[in-house]
């Protein structure tokens, strides 16, 4: 709302000095608009001020009011409190029920009793108070037992009643309690007959349907053991085996191989192609032993010849040795270098 305030007034501000300085829009002497505008301003402001002071006024009346409810009933609670303090203490903290009253009684004196009237154990023999062979509390016991008596009797009276009472709610109890028994017994009973007579009649069908369904099946097996015995009497009548077809025994692994179980023995076609095999492999053969025989004459041919040269050829590498050795001469020593270089042609010569 400030900020907004603030805004507003800064245009106004903008407002009024575009008309005092805009040469076309100024207006020679008192502006009276603005005047109206600030006095409507002013008023405002008045209004405003005078309604935030009445919210707060209002405010603040608002929390004296629950402050003084607050505070009034915190004085309560105080009272209540204080009250109920000293209804205890009057009720349960009297003087005279502290342990130290007869030390602090005021009037102690006027509450004793005299000599005669209290316990008789005080009053010694010095006293003369008491004398050997008296009961003085011969009728305060009359009363007190007769008062026994009566109270004896009344209480029994009121446990003989109590007893009666309950015994008869007892026995009221007991009484329904049979009752409400029987009743759920025989209800039990007449939901157990009647589950029994729907389980046998639920076993009852049970039975006639497993019975109808073994029959069902009994005839459904015979239907199928004939069935599958025509199909199999057709197999056999039509099959493989009785009409030895050949086609049976081929294998699925090849042509060239069979089945044994189910092969019948060869064809005279194929008797006579194994038989044709048989011969050409037999002319085969002793084609190959034709030609091994030819070529082991050849080789043997070929050995001796090799042999033939070899021996011309080292006989004439002898030769040639002498002839060397006669052109050379005898030599005097084989040490000199020419002797060498002789010797090395000789073994060079003689390995070539």
């Amino acid at each position: 709302a400030e900020s907004a305030t603030i805004q507003r007034r800064q245009n106004q501000e903008l407002q009024r000095r575009s008309q005092i300085f805009d040469a076309k829009t100024r207006i020679i002497g008192v502006d009276i608009c603005a005047l109206d505008d600030q006095v409507k301003e002013k008023q405002d402001r008045i209004v405003a001020e005078k309604n935030r002071n009445e919210a707060y006024a209002s405010f603040a009346i608002r929390n004296d009011k629950l402050g003084l409810k607050h505070q009034e009933r915190e004085n309560e609670a105080r009272r209540h409190l204080n009250k109920e303090v000293n209804d205890f203490r009057k009720t349960y903290q009297q003087p005279q029920d502290r342990k130290e009253w007869d030390l602090n009684d005021p009037h102690a004196l006027r509450k004793e009793k005299p000599a005669r009237m209290i316990d008789e154990e005080k009053c010694g023999i010095s006293s003369v108070q008491v004398l050997l062979g008296e009961d003085t509390q011969h009728e305060n016991r009359k009363k007190l037992q007769a008062e026994q008596l009566r109270s004896w009797t009344q209480k029994q009276l009121e446990e003989k009643q109590t007893r009666e009472r309950e015994e008869y709610e007892a026995n009221n109890s007991f009484y329904l309690k049979s009752c409400e028994d029987d009743r759920k017994a025989l209800e039990l009973e007449q939901a157990e007959r009647e589950c029994k007579r729907n389980i046998n009649l639920a076993v009852k069908e049970y039975n006639l349907a497993l019975a109808k369904n073994r029959r069902d099946r009994e005839q459904a097996i015979k239907k199928q053991e004939l069935d599958d015995n025509l199909v199999e009497l057709g197999n056999h009548l039509h099959g493989d085996f009785l009409t030895e077809n050949p086609t049976a025994s081929v294998s699925a692994y090849g042509a060239h191989r069979v089945i044994p179980d189910r092969w019948k023995g060869m064809s005279k076609d194929q008797l006579k192609s194994i038989r044709d095999i048989q011969k050409q492999q037999l002319e085969e053969k002793e084609a190959c032993k034709i030609r091994d025989k030819e070529s082991n004459n050849e080789w043997i041919t070929n050995n001796k010849n090799i042999a033939r040269i070899t021996i011309l050829m080292e006989n004439d590498l002898e030769q040639k040795k002498r002839a060397l050795a006669k052109r050379l001469g005898s030599v005097h020593t084989f040490n000199t270098p020419s002797a060498l270089n002789a010797e090395k042609r000789i073994k060079s010569y003689s390995r070539s």
